[in-house]
């Protein structure tokens, strides 16, 4: 036992003096360290104002009872009769949106149609082909 007793200061020093080093490598970084505390509570500030202001309009925006500004949504069903999809565009679902796109025949009610708006002139939607590519020359 005399042996534990004995090697037991010079673990201690060990000990302190391992301490007293990582202490003396690391004194010139708490300066950044410092700094980056610095910084990191100023980014919380600023988040904060930042959240309080956002907060305090979507406060004024909801007490007002309006809407964004923009245009009111016309169809909100696609005007197809017995279809009852969401409207996607220009009053047709996105199946009978794609559909007119391909075929260039309007599905919904014949007031609706773009090509038959009175804007003076027709404008009418051109079918586009795909063609295979073939090899000239080649044999």
């Amino acid at each position: 036992m005399p042996k534990q007793e004995s090697s037991r200061p010079s673990l201690d020093r060990l000990i302190k003096e391992f301490v007293t080093e990582t202490l003396e490598t690391f004194r010139p970084r708490s300066g950044q360290l410092r700094e980056l505390i610095e910084e990191v509570r100023a980014l919380r500030r600023d988040l904060t104002a930042l959240e309080k202001r956002v907060a305090g309009r979507q406060a004024r925006r909801a007490a007002s009872g309006k809407r964004r500004p923009g245009r009111p949504p016309i169809h909100t069903q696609c005007t197809v009769s017995g279809c009852n999809r969401a409207h996607y565009a220009k009053g047709l679902c996105s199946m009978h949106y794609q559909n007119w796109r391909r075929t260039n025949k309007w599905p919904g009610p014949a007031s609706a149609d773009p090509a038959r708006k009175s804007s003076g002139r027709k404008t009418t939607r051109k079918k586009t082909s795909r063609r295979k590519k073939t090899t000239r020359g080649k044999s």
